[in-house]
């Protein structure tokens, strides 16, 4: 079984988007990571939720919110897959996701004192804000390929759910 733990990036062997598809995991043909995820005990209690979920949102029409909001992108519902496998483990909370007017997806987690706020504007434009109420913390900004500090903020709030 193969574990995401240095899966960081969309783009370094974890589900590559090519061509906005994704590849198939080396060595094993016809197998996605998505199906991976389901049945991996790496994987978080909620990832089949969050499948359905962004499945329902990828069927929205044009004008989903009655105030002309775009259909939400495909790529931008692969980026949010992506970045649920590789980001969240076993331990991680379940987050909110909801689409976004202009055809993104927005991660949400607001719990133990910490609101971590993902949106996936374009597969290239990762939005995010984090704010820990505990202790003052706090950052805003964008992201593209490079993941790493996501998973840290991540593992944040996974360890603020799960304390040792």
């Amino acid at each position: 079984m193969a574990v995401p733990n240095q899966a960081y990036t969309l783009s370094n062997g974890f589900g590559q988007i090519q061509n906005r598809e994704f590849t198939e995991i080396p060595g094993q043909p016809n197998t996605s990571r998505a199906d991976e995820a389901l049945t991996s005990d790496w994987a978080p209690h909620w990832i089949k939720r969050a499948i359905s979920r962004l499945e329902r949102i990828a069927a929205l029409p044009q004008n989903w919110d009655s105030y002309g909001a775009l259909t939400i992108a495909s790529e931008n519902i692969k980026v949010v897959i992506e970045a649920l496998m590789g980001l969240c483990s076993a331990g991680t909370p379940e987050p909110s996701i909801v689409p976004t007017p202009s055809g993104g997806v927005q991660i949400e987690w607001h719990t133990n004192g910490i609101d971590l706020e993902i949106e996936v504007v374009r597969p290239t434009q990762i939005e995010v804000l984090f704010e820990d109420h505990k202790n003052g913390n706090e950052w805003e900004g964008s992201v593209s390929y490079d993941l790493r500090h996501l998973k840290t903020l991540i593992e944040d709030l996974s360890a603020e759910e799960n304390p040792a």
